[in-house]
């Protein structure tokens, strides 16, 4: 079933084999108005980042083409400490709790592991962040919107108090 979400998503994984496909899932059968973006290396997703994405999914191991390639866990605490707005899923082909503890407490909002339900959890995430979005701008939307209205009275009160005082 495919979602309305309009969100704009960075996907670093230097396996070709499973990021292509997994794009592929979620531009065509998920989320048609979504922008995925792919990195083969975090490096190149961090160059990206004044992109503003809303999400990044990001490998653990990314050195098995680029051997000088940072792992997963630098990058992610590059993301988190320069863009902290933006959740970080990591994905790794490792069923180990204590890599997704780690990466849990060095700011990831989530961890999924490489399976054959992957792409399901990445779908539901991906749309429990295209969500929370959409419920920030409402309430930005709101903010703004009582924050006029505030100005408004503040403006009416200011010439009352100078109709009936200087007039």
């Amino acid at each position: 079933m495919k979602t309305q979400a309009n969100i704009k998503v960075f996907f670093v994984d230097d396996d070709e084999a499973f990021r292509e496909p997994l794009k592929k899932y979620l531009e065509q059968e998920c989320f048609p108005l979504a922008s995925i973006k792919t990195f083969e290396t975090g490096e190149e997703c961090l160059n990206a980042m004044e992109e503003n994405p809303d999400l990044v999914i990001l490998d653990f191991f990314l050195n098995s083409r680029i051997k000088e390639a940072m792992n997963g866990l630098g990058i992610l605490k590059l993301i988190t400490s320069k863009y902290p707005s933006v959740p970080v899923i990591m994905l790794s082909s490792q069923d180990d709790v204590s890599t997704a503890v780690q990466m849990i407490n060095n700011g990831a909002f989530d961890y999924v592991t490489k399976s054959s339900s992957a792409f399901v959890k990445i779908k539901n995430l991906i749309e429990n962040v295209a969500n929370n979005k959409n419920s920030k701008l409402i309430l930005l939307r709101k903010v703004s919107f009582y924050k006029t209205i505030n100005l408004i009275v503040i403006i009416i009160l200011i010439l009352l108090f100078i109709i009936t005082h200087y007039i």
